[in-house]
């Protein structure tokens, strides 16, 4: 008795399949990267359109290719998909950002230097950040085996939300840094959250044995360096 064979086939993509490399791709053009600094990020916005565009070009590209092989188990479409995405993507990354909206970029403007070594999130404008703007903003720190030694939040004030994020990222790299600028990072907050934060950087610090920790311009005086007495 013949035995029936079982046909699998690759192609095309499942609706949910699609929308996970929109949202891989969105992510990946929003990221800071070195290649940002070269040709400028994009904002979220602009991401997530130039991904469903490169997404939609992409799956034309390969479901053409599947139309001239229906016998093909659509291996070859998948990959060209895969490879035709990158593609795009690439090409996208090297436009830079077409529009800046206002508002848009603003928090990632603050990124004044991320060099490897030195991150620092200082630049203009002054800005009070709560946890989506720190997630944005300390996403470089996140980077298994990164580098950076020094840190400066100088210009950024952080809320009660916003230290909660930076908190687990800090005590990760703690170990590693010898310069942090904490100077001016809860102006505008009022004085009971403004030590409760400080509080949360201290812990997050607890260990690190640094040469240089500026916690000056906060208005706080004593009470802001007795905020620090788990470091």
């Amino acid at each position: 008795m013949e035995v029936p064979t079982l046909s699998v086939k690759l192609w095309p993509p499942t609706q949910s399949t699609r929308l996970k490399l929109v949202d891989r791709m969105t992510k990946n053009l929003v990221t800071p990267s070195i290649w940002s600094r070269k040709y400028g990020l994009l904002s979220q916005k602009e991401a997530e359109e130039d991904a469903k565009k490169i997404e939609a070009a992409a799956f034309d590209a390969a479901n053409q290719h599947f139309a001239k092989e229906p016998d093909g188990d659509g291996s070859s479409a998948v990959q060209l998909y895969a490879k035709e995405s990158s593609r795009l993507m690439i090409e996208v990354i090297k436009r830079g950002p077409v529009a800046k909206a206002d508002g848009e970029l603003s928090i990632l403007d603050k990124l004044k230097d991320y060099d490897g070594t030195t991150f620092d999130i200082s630049g203009d404008p002054r800005k009070e950040i709560g946890a989506g703007d720190a997630e944005k903003l300390l996403n470089l720190l996140k980077e298994p085996r990164n580098k950076y030694t020094k840190i400066c939040f100088s210009n950024t004030s952080f809320g009660r939300e916003a230290a909660l994020v930076a908190e687990p990222i800090l005590s990760s790299i703690k170990n590693q840094l010898t310069e942090v600028d904490l100077s001016d990072f809860v102006a505008g907050r009022p004085e009971e959250e403004a030590l409760e934060v400080m509080n949360i950087f201290s812990l997050a610090l607890e260990g690190s044995v640094l040469r240089y920790l500026n916690l000056s311009n906060n208005a706080l005086g004593e009470k802001g360096i007795r905020a620090f007495g788990h470091f």
